[in-house]
């Protein structure tokens, strides 16, 4: 979520399911000069709306400590960016080896943003309890963003907006 506001994103929808994590959202995109910092360890792909990472750990550790495959579909004003990672083929190899991106050509018309996908997760589904309670925390993690406008989604349910508490001289 924070890659997707630093991205520009205003629309943001996180999906869980029984194997799989989406996070999509309506950023720029990835661009070809930082096409694989989304998957190396230590980059970060700097944008002018950079406010949260910066050392280019985040994602990659979620994603490796979170399932076994990483996907992500991206366009940008460069096309359309398609990369598969698949960390168990990257362990037993020994190698910290990933796989070109793909890009293709996309109409300017096509909207921008970005679809990234964890599969093949490493831990129980969540319940719906924990559902509720992601929910909430997350409501409280980025009241700044819905406060302005911005919108989450948890599985298809938009996140609220956290009221502030009246201030009075009592």
């Amino acid at each position: 979520i924070d890659n997707s506001f630093d991205a520009g994103a205003t629309d943001i929808s996180l999906t869980l399911h029984n194997d799989l994590i989406q996070i999509e959202d309506n950023g720029i995109g990835i661009t070809k000069d930082r096409e694989l910092s989304i998957v190396v360890f230590g980059e970060h792909g700097s944008m002018p709306t950079t406010q949260l990472g910066r050392f280019g750990i985040g994602l990659k550790y979620h994603a490796v400590s979170a399932g076994n495959i990483l996907d992500v579909d991206s366009v940008s004003t460069d096309g359309r960016m398609s990369l598969d990672v698949d960390w168990l083929h990257i362990l037993k190899s020994g190698k910290w080896a990933i796989q070109n991106p793909v890009w293709t050509q996309t109409l300017k018309t096509v909207s921008r943003g970005t679809n990234i996908s964890i599969r093949k997760l490493r831990w129980r589904s969540a319940s719906e309890k924990d559902i509720e309670k992601m929910r909430s925390k997350l409501s409280e993690i980025f009241y700044p963003a819905l406060h302005v406008g911005s919108t989450i989604t948890l599985n298809g349910e938009a996140l609220l907006v956290l009221q502030e508490p009246e201030m009075n001289n009592m």
